[in-house]
């Protein structure tokens, strides 16, 4: 099947999807959809086919098809009826944290760091295309309230709300492992985002990913940002960033908060204000 630019297809609808046989008959309906990793391009791979009996199997993308028919309750087909030998046991096909990522367990509904708005904002749908191989591919996730009301059926409403598109190759997996997924914009984008936006950013992020974006910006911003951040997060990122080169910025002190009579610590490159101890 060639890739038809044409075609949106969204999470929440395929979710609904039954997957049947060649001849038409039901095994269950999609549960979920994998993808090898949160990068640009990357094709799902696996599917989860909750059967009946609360039986689970996932499968190879490879042993189904999307038909070219525009009814979605009818777009996929198994290749073969030989499942026996993917059926998963575990509650959850895969652990958070595993490498892998599941669509619906791990994206859809997930917080995101919202850099256009400098807001938390959270996926209401999951976009996708279909590849060259048939498969389909996440492009975008829309973060508008439109896509949720659609999801809930309120469809005639939701068609007057305006979407709120961010581009998959914007999104990186901020999270820890083991945790509910967090997303933020890709740290390559960060470079042309105000201070501001980069310190709201920090705030709400992982330590060790706060200071993954802080080094991925300009070192005049991220010492902006650093400043404009409340005292203990600044103390704790400025010990997990590495030694900077000689031009590194110097994160001063705050007039209203820090009293005459300190001096500066340094540490790993960056100085941070302290009060100076005094005798008792």
């Amino acid at each position: 099947m060639t890739e038809d630019p044409e075609r949106e297809l969204t999470l929440t609808q395929l979710l609904a999807t039954r997957i049947r046989t060649a001849d038409g008959r039901s095994l269950g309906r999609l549960r979920d959809l994998r993808i090898e990793r949160l990068a640009p391009g990357s094709p799902v791979d696996r599917v989860l086919l909750g059967a009946g009996r609360g039986d689970r199997y996932v499968l190879p993308w490879s042993m189904l098809y999307l038909t070219p028919d525009d009814s979605v309750a009818s777009t996929l087909r198994l290749r073969s009826e030989e499942i026996g030998s993917h059926r998963v046991v575990d509650a959850e096909p895969a652990p958070p944290g595993s490498g892998a990522v599941w669509l619906g367990r791990d994206v859809l509904d997930s917080q995101v760091v919202d850099l256009s708005g400098s807001r938390l904002s959270r996926v209401s749908e999951v976009l996708l295309r279909v590849d060259h191989h048939g498969a389909p591919v996440p492009v975008a996730v829309d973060l508008g309230v439109g896509a949720l009301m659609a999801r809930i059926g309120l469809r005639a409403a939701a068609r007057h709300l305006p979407r709120v598109i961010v581009p998959w190759d914007d999104l990186y997996l901020a999270s820890a492992g083991g945790h509910r997924s967090e997303l933020a914009v890709s740290t390559d984008r960060l470079g042309r985002r105000d201070a501001s936006v980069v310190a709201e950013i920090i705030a709400r992020l992982p330590l060790r990913r706060s200071a993954e974006v802080l080094q991925a910006v300009p070192s005049s911003r991220a010492a902006t940002a650093l400043a404009a951040s409340n005292r203990a997060l600044r103390h704790r990122l400025v010990r997990l960033l590495p030694a900077r080169r000689s031009d590194a910025p110097v994160v001063t002190h705050d007039p209203d908060s820090v009293t005459d009579g300190r001096r500066l610590l340094r540490t790993a490159g960056w100085r941070v204000p302290r009060p100076r101890r005094t005798s008792r």
